[in-house]
């Protein structure tokens, strides 16, 4: 079983196209270029809600969806970023703890295109026209080298800096490109071991002005032995301009900032025990990890005599998987803080059970895509639930 983060991550240098075969228009693929080059550098601050269907085809069978994340992903000063819904603390991608298992990709709004439309690396030939989705295209095949546009695949601790190839479509009377694809065999070294990134543009207006933007993408990594397919699509775009803490690679982060006047923080003692009651229905047929999950304090919390916590306090928390297996689905829950009026508490919790459910305190009870993480709590159901409901009570007990 793997048990490290599988990352495919593009990180990729500028390069500068330099034609091998031209168009009719000896001209076209230089004004491609060149628009597609100003549309990257005028793209504004930004931030959207990505959506990743995880699926994996088991050897010999058929592609199967695993689960579904939920992020927040920004450019920013030309970086991209991401974040858990509702959170303003953007990270490197690069950055542990944000998603901690699976195969996840960056480079879809900037790093991939800059790679092919800006700098001096690839060779480029063109193949003719193409008809997609009623509009004639026209088509070019290029490839990078290592040295210029590279993609770095990480595996566990493991990572490795490869070329590529590839194709892209272009309208040629607006001069936007359609739809970008690049393929990288032999990334593990291993016969057979590939990597595939394809990327469909659309005209997006932010402001007043118009931009060819990313709508949605495929990853298709085969390596080690897994065949792992994200889809990838892209929701509620607009412009990036709030305040929020930006976080890159090891940076050590800021002090805690100082609460509001009058609001008290706990520390709540070790192996202190939170029965936490659901305060929502977790529709399974759509939902995903980084979805944020809320539970209430069902029994005070107290300590050498004294109330630390009444009830009712409410904990809060998101999803961290919705995997579903042909015989069980598992929900995996965690909860960062809990807020009560005049008071709040940090929470770094270990799971106990949860009523009315069948219930997992060792990885070796559960069948998972990859291993538990640090405080987490995971659930398992028939297939045929549509629902985790509120009220379900669960336990948890405070780590030192």
């Amino acid at each position: 079983m793997f048990r490290a983060a599988l990352f495919a991550v593009v990180l990729a240098e500028s390069v500068w196209p330099q034609a091998a075969n031209s168009p009719p228009d000896q001209g076209l693929l230089e004004k491609i270029r060149t628009h597609m080059a100003d549309n990257l550098r005028r793209q504004p601050n930004y931030t959207c809600l990505e959506t990743i269907e995880r699926s994996r085809r088991p050897v010999g069978g058929e592609l199967q969806m695993r689960d579904v994340l939920r992020l927040e992903v920004a450019l920013i000063d030309g970086k991209e970023m991401f974040a858990w819904p509702g959170s303003k603390e953007f990270q490197d991608p690069r950055t542990p703890g944000l998603v901690t298992f699976g195969t996840f990709g960056t480079g879809n709004f900037a790093e991939l295109a800059r790679s092919v439309f800006s700098g001096d690396g690839p060779e480029f030939s063109y193949v003719g026209q193409s008809t997609r989705g009623g509009r004639m295209l026209q088509r070019w095949d290029f490839r990078v080298s290592t040295e210029h546009g590279r993609i770095r695949l990480k595996i566990y601790d493991q990572e490795t800096v490869i070329g590529f190839s590839g194709t892209f479509y272009a309208d040629p009377l607006t001069l936007d490109i359609i739809q970008l694809e690049m393929t990288a065999p032999d990334v593990t070294g291993e016969s057979g071991d590939s990597l595939v990134i394809a990327i469909d543009y659309v005209p997006t207006r932010f402001g007043q002005q118009e931009f060819s933007f990313p709508s949605d993408s495929d990853l298709h990594l085969i390596a080690l032995g897994r065949d792992d397919e994200n889809r990838v699509q892209f929701a509620s775009c607009r412009e990036f301009a709030a305040k929020s803490d930006l976080r890159f690679g090891d940076e050590v982060p800021d002090a805690p900032k100082a609460e509001p006047s009058g609001v008290r923080e706990v520390e709540l003692p070790a192996g202190t025990a939170l029965p936490l009651a659901l305060l929502d229905d977790i529709e399974l047929t759509n939902a995903a990890a980084g979805d944020s999950v809320r539970a209430e304090l069902t029994a005070d919390i107290k300590w050498q005599g004294k109330v630390l916590v009444s009830k009712g306090a409410i904990a809060r928390g998101r999803l961290t998987r919705v995997e579903h297996y042909t015989e069980r689905v598992v929900v995996g829950l965690m909860f960062q803080d809990m807020e009560w009026p005049g008071g709040r508490a940090p929470l770094r919790l270990t799971f106990v059970r949860a009523r009315g459910l069948p219930s997992v305190r060792s990885e070796r009870n559960l069948v998972l895509s990859f291993g538990l993480v640090p405080a987490e709590g995971a659930v398992m159901m028939q297939p045929t639930r549509k629902r985790l409901n509120r009220g379900i009570l669960t336990s948890w007990r405070t780590e030192p």
